[in-house]
């Protein structure tokens, strides 16, 4: 008796859940910005799905409006202001970007096959940040069966985006907790300014270059990784946040580099202080062998 309580229990648990996941969905507005025509292709499918999900999707030709008018040259690669300007404009909680890209090669025999890769990046329209980044890749026997595959993949996954979408844009109004060191960490001051006599800036004994990632150079992607870096007054890196995302693991690679600063700390009036600095990583294709 005892355990079947315990089931009926479990039972009520979940479809309570279920229930407000599904009422959190139904409340949160999507916009999709495809970044070329083979993404493009996917919308009648995703749609679909995101509307099965519970999301209410912005009408497509809205969405192609306001994104033409507001002309950001690579929409997977935007600061946080230029994001949060982008989804105030589509007046959405949230927006997807998707870029694709499907290629035909040949192998050693000369037998040609398929290659697809599909990069998917949901962004908070408030905050500007990347909540989400994935990058769906494929090999098939012809380019045709590729784009099938990844277009499969993509609906088969939305369920958990879906998940990690809501759970993170339900945490937007939580309260970043830092450590004491971090939360007192002073601006660098204006040049020109009163403070800024008395203020000498952390000075960089030690810097590494971050990793370029695989799949960044699968989509040839040149991007700028943005972050704000606590120099803490004990010389050690304290809070690191993107404030210019580019995704492909390369906001990661860059917070990895950033964590391996060396410095000396910024003096205020010859005492050592905490301040934030802005550091900036250069992605470029190009430079990649």
């Amino acid at each position: 008796m005892r355990l079947l309580l315990g089931f009926l229990l479990f039972l009520l648990c979940l479809t309570a859940s279920s229930a407000t996941l599904q009422a959190q969905t139904e409340n949160t507005t999507i916009a999709i910005l495809f970044e070329d025509p083979q993404s493009e292709l996917l919308a009648p499918k995703l749609i679909k799905a995101l509307s099965q999900a519970g999301f209410t999707t912005q009408e497509q030709s809205l969405t192609k409006t306001i994104n033409q008018n507001l002309k950001f040259p690579n929409r997977m690669n935007l600061s946080t202001r230029e994001a949060s300007n982008l989804g105030q404009a589509l007046g959405v909680d949230v927006f997807l970007i998707l870029r694709s890209k499907i290629v035909e090669r040949a192998d050693v025999g000369a037998s040609l096959y398929g290659e697809g890769y599909l990069a998917i990046a949901f962004v908070n329209s408030r905050s500007g940040k990347l909540i989400l980044f994935d990058f769906i890749e494929t090999q098939q026997s012809n380019t045709t069966l590729a784009s099938e595959t990844i277009a499969k993949q993509l609906i088969e996954q939305l369920p958990s985006y879906t998940q990690q979408v809501l759970s993170i844009v339900n945490k937007q109004f939580t309260p970043l907790s830092l450590d004491p060191q971090d939360a007192e960490a002073m601006e660098i001051p204006a040049e020109g300014s009163a403070l800024a006599e008395a203020f000498d800036l952390p000075e960089f004994t030690a810097r590494k270059q971050p990793i370029y990632t695989e799949n960044a150079r699968k989509m040839a992607v040149s991007a700028i990784v943005a972050l704000e870096v606590v120099l803490r007054k004990d010389g050690k890196v304290g809070n690191i946040e993107v404030v210019h995302w580019a995704g492909f693991g390369l906001d990661e690679s860059a917070i990895m580099a950033a964590k391996e600063l060396r410095f000396e700390p910024a003096l205020l009036e010859d005492k050592a202080v905490s301040c934030r600095a802005l550091i900036r990583y250069n992605f470029n294709f190009r430079n990649q062998k």
